[in-house]
């Protein structure tokens, strides 16, 4: 959880400071959503991952992993489409930020879920 905060601190600092030069393409309240919403998601497939992995069910950590996937997929597109109908941005370049953000959680993600797919391994 550790490794999580900084990552999100540090996510969050840039995106302060590219929001002070450039907020229409980093819109403020919409870059704090995404940091949260992924901090949680990626909170979650940790402790959902521990559990699959201890589990006796060999199959249960493919099914988290498959199971969040589909989800974080879906609400980071729920997400995109309800600002759109919200906020009617003038630009499309808010998702630049929005992908980055996705791309970062994402690997950090894959790295914390490859080190827990070791203990299901065992």
């Amino acid at each position: 959880m550790g490794r999580l905060s900084v990552l999100t601190a540090v996510l969050l600092l840039i995106s302060y400071l590219a929001n002070s030069k450039f907020p229409e393409i980093v819109p403020w309240d919409f870059t704090l959503i995404t940091i949260s919403m992924f901090f949680f998601m990626s909170t979650a497939v940790f402790y959902l991952g521990v559990n699959a992995a201890m589990s006796k069910d060999s199959n249960a950590f493919t099914r988290v992993i498959m199971l969040f996937t589909f989800g974080k997929l879906f609400l980071s597109a729920l997400l995109v489409v309800g600002w759109l109908k919200l906020k009617a941005p003038e630009s499309m370049l808010f998702v630049v930020p929005f992908f980055a953000v996705y791309i970062i959680y994402t690997i950090f993600e894959t790295n914390t879920l490859t080190h827990l797919s070791k203990i299901n391994a065992r």
